[in-house]
């Protein structure tokens, strides 16, 4: 009973939109959902995939989990900015000719971001954020949440 009640979810909201990840050097695909509870918190678990980069012969993919909490402070009824805070799971491969090489990584995002609500179901949002891992690099991604 008590965990609960710590844990009632007032908002479901699942989207995506489109990043950048400065050390691929090229833009992605991001797929997340978004739990916002006691009325400041949320917790977003989100995908990024990012477009596959071709130098020469050499192909190199990146994607990327992740799971950020975010901390919300109204700045009015329809406009929220936040720090964030969470966990990457990265995985990096570079293709050669026909020999491939993958690595993954675990690391730490920082940033901040920011959501506008349109209406009632319909939200934008901003977020700009360092990865710090083996795999660092600052992810900028903006995109548009539909409220369940």
């Amino acid at each position: 009973m008590f965990s609960s009640s710590l844990i009632k979810a007032q908002d479901f909201s699942v989207g995506g939109g489109l990043g950048y990840g400065s050390q691929i050097n090229t833009i992605g695909i991001n797929f997340r959902g978004d739990v916002k509870f006691y009325k400041q918190w949320s917790i977003t678990p989100h995908f990024n995939y990012f477009f596959n980069k071709q130098k020469g012969d050499v192909t190199e993919k990146w994607n990327a989990l992740n799971v950020d909490g975010h901390y919300f402070f109204e700045l009015d009824q329809t406009w929220i900015v936040y720090p964030l805070f969470g966990v990457n799971f990265a995985t990096v491969s570079e293709k050669v000719n026909d020999i491939t090489f993958s690595n993954s990584d675990i690391g730490i995002n920082l940033g901040f971001g920011s959501e506008f609500n349109f209406d009632r179901k319909l939200s934008g949002f901003g977020e700009i954020k360092y990865v710090i891992s083996d795999a660092d690099q600052l992810v900028l991604t903006f995109g548009l949440l539909f409220q369940l």
